[in-house]
C-alpha cells in the first residue's frame, strides 16, 4: 500500500470532515431510508471530539460506529480524513483501505451519492488512484446499469492517470447511460485532443442541429472536416460563418450572430490550412494560408499575417523568392540589436517552421534578455529549436538554463531528458525524465526513451516497467 499522505491543515480537516457529513447525508437520501440513529450519534460525536482535541474519543466512537452493520460504509468515510492525514497505524490504515474498497467494489453495497466523487476527489496518488479505479470498474461492470456518479468516477480517474483512450470508453458508456449537453461537451473536446477527427465531425454535427449553437461547435467541426480532407463539405461550412473580408486598411465590423471576428476567422484559416497541408492536399492548403491572409489586412503585424506571409514564402514560394527574401531578411536581422525584438520575431518564426533562423536569432537574444520576464521563454524556445534541428548539445544546454529559471516546467525536463538520450549521457537523462513524469503524468512517451536509458545502464526490470508504462499510456 502506498505511504499515508501528509497531514492536511486544520481548516481542510474541517472541510474534509464536512465533506464525510454530506456523503452520510447523501447516502440516506439514495437509499431513501436515514441511518441507524446510533449511527448518526456516534459519528457526530466522533467529529465533535476530533475538533475538540479529543483524539482517542473520537477513535472509540469511530470504531463503534464501523461496528454497526448499517454504519460501516459512512464510518469508513469518515475515516477518510485519519486515513488522509496518516494517524492510524499502517496495519489499521491498509486494513481499513482495503475493506472499503471491497465495500466500494460490490455492486450488491449500496454506495452513498456522491461517495465515488468524493473518494476520487480525496486520492492522492497514481497507486491509490489505481485501486479505486479497479473497485469501481468492478462495480461498473456488474450486470444493473451502472449509476452516472461510478462512471464519471472513473472517467476522472482514467483522466488523471493520463488514460485518454480508456477515458473515452467511458465517456461513451456514461453518454449512452445519461446523455447530457456537458458531457456531449466533454466527450467532443477529448475526441480533439486525441485527434479522432471523425468522431468529432459526427458529434459536432449532431450537436449543431441544436438551436442557437455556438461558433466555437462550428469551428470544431470544420477543424475535424480539414483533417480528413473531406473539402466539399469543408468549404461550404468556412462560409457559413465566415466574416467579411478586410477591403482596406480598417477592420470590418462584425454584427452578425455567431460570426467571428476577422482575426479569429484568420486564426481558424490557419489551422485549417495545416491540416489539409498535412493530408497532402498542397493547392487546397495554399488557397487557405492566403484567404488567411486576406483577412489580416486591417492588421499587418498580427501574428496571424506574419504567419500566413511566412508560410506562404517558406512553402510555396518559388527559390527565387526564397532567395531574395532570405537576403533582405539576413541584412534586416543582423542590424536588429534589440533582445525584445528578435525574441519576439523568432518565436513566430518556431511556429512557423523556420526552424533555422528562429535559432539564430534566439542564440542572440536569450543571454541579453537576462534579468528580464522573457528571460526562461527565450531559453526555452532556443532548447525546442535546437531539439528540431537535432542539435542536441545546445538543446540540452539551453533547457537546462530555462529550467535553472522555472523549475516546474515539465516540458523543459521532457525535451532536454530526450536530448540526453540523444548525446548517451543516460544517466542525467533518466533523473531529467523522471523529474518530468512527476510534474507531467501524461507525457507517456517519457517512458519509452526510460525503458531504453535503463537497459542500456543495465537495469532491465526497470526497463521492463518502464516499458509495460508506455504501452499503457498508448491504451
Amino acid at each position: 500500500m502506498p505511504e499515508p499522505l501528509p497531514g492536511p491543515p486544520h481548516t481542510l480537516r474541517l472541510l474534509l470532515a464536512l465533506g464525510a457529513c454530506l456523503v452520510t447525508a447523501a447516502s440516506a437520501i439514495a437509499q431513501a431510508t436515514l441511518p441507524d440513529r446510533e449511527c448518526v450519534e456516534r459519528l457526530r460525536e466522533a467529529r465533535i471530539a476530533a475538533e475538540t482535541g479529543e483524539p482517542e474519543r473520537s477513535r472509540q466512537e469511530q470504531l463503534a460506529a464501523l461496528a454497526l452493520p448499517s454504519c460501516e460504509l459512512a464510518a469508513l468515510a469518515d475515516l477518510l480524513v485519519p486515513l488522509q492525514a496518516g494517524d492510524l497505524p499502517a496495519e489499521e490504515a491498509d486494513r481499513l483501505r482495503t475493506r472499503m474498497i471491497e465495500l466500494v467494489s460490490d455492486p450488491d453495497q449500496p454506495l452513498a451519492a456522491g461517495l465515488a466523487t468524493y473518494l476520487a476527489a480525496s486520492v492522492g496518488s497514481d497507486a491509490e488512484r489505481e485501486v479505486l479505479l479497479g473497485a469501481l470498474r468492478r462495480r461498473a461492470a456488474a450486470p444493473l446499469p451502472p449509476s452516472t456518479e461510478v462512471l464519471e468516477a472513473v472517467v476522472g480517474l482514467e483522466l488523471a492517470l493520463g488514460r485518454r483512450q480508456a477515458a473515452r470508453s467511458s465517456l461513451q458508456l456514461l453518454l449512452e447511460v445519461a446523455p447530457t449537453e456537458a458531457l456531449e461537451w466533454k466527450s467532443l473536446l477529448l475526441d480533439e485532443e486525441l485527434g479522432n477527427w471523425a468522431a468529432v465531425v459526427d458529434r459536432a454535427t449532431r450537436m449543431l442541429a441544436k438551436p442557437n449553437p455556438p461558433t466555437h461547435l462550428h469551428q470544431l467541426r470544420i477543424l475535424g472536416l480539414a483533417h480528413l480532407g473531406r473539402t466539399s463539405e469543408l468549404l461550404p461550412a468556412l462560409e457559413a460563418i465566415a466574416p467579411p473580408a478586410p477591403q482596406g486598411p480598417e477592420i470590418p465590423a462584425v454584427t452578425m450572430f455567431g460570426k467571428p471576428q476577422p482575426s479569429h476567422f484568420a486564426r481558424l484559416l490557419l489551422s485549417v490550412a495545416w491540416a489539409l497541408y498535412g493530408g497532402g492536399l498542397d493547392a487546397e492548403a495554399e488557397a487557405t494560408f492566403r484567404r488567411a491572409g486576406a483577412y489580416t489586412r486591417g492588421a499587418p503585424d498580427s501574428w496571424e499575417a506574419e504567419h500566413a506571409r511566412t508560410v506562404l514564402l517558406h512553402l510555396f514560394g518559388s527559390p527565387e523568392e526564397r532567395a531574395a527574401h532570405q537576403r533582405r531578411e539576413k541584412a534586416r536581422r543582423q542590424s536588429e540589436t534589440n533582445p525584445q525584438a528578435l525574441y519576439d520575431e523568432a518565436s513566430r518564426l518556431l511556429a512557423a517552421g523556420d526552424t533555422e533562423s528562429a535559432f539564430t536569432m534566439l542564440q542572440r537574444a536569450a543571454p541579453e534578455l537576462q534579468g528580464t520576464h522573457f528571460e526562461e521563454a527565450a531559453w526555452y524556445n532556443l532548447g525546442i529549436a535546437a531539439f528540431r534541428l537535432e542539435r542536441w548539445l545546445e538543446s540540452a544546454e539551453a533547457l537546462d538554463r530555462a529550467i535553472a529559471l522555472q523549475p516546474e516546467r515539465g516540458a523543459s525536463y521532457h525535451q532536454r531528458g530526450i536530448a540526453l538520450f540523444q548525446l548517451g549521457r543516460c544517466s542525467e537523462a533518466v533523473s531529467t525524465l523522471e523529474r518530468a513524469l512527476e510534474l507531467q503524468p501524461e507525457k507517456h512517451q517519457a517512458y519509452y526513451y526510460l525503458a531504453q536509458c535503463y537497459r542500456q545502464l543495465g537495469r532491465p526490470e526497470a526497463a521492463e516497467r518502464a516499458r509495460t508504462r508506455y504501452e499503457a499510456g498508448r491504451d
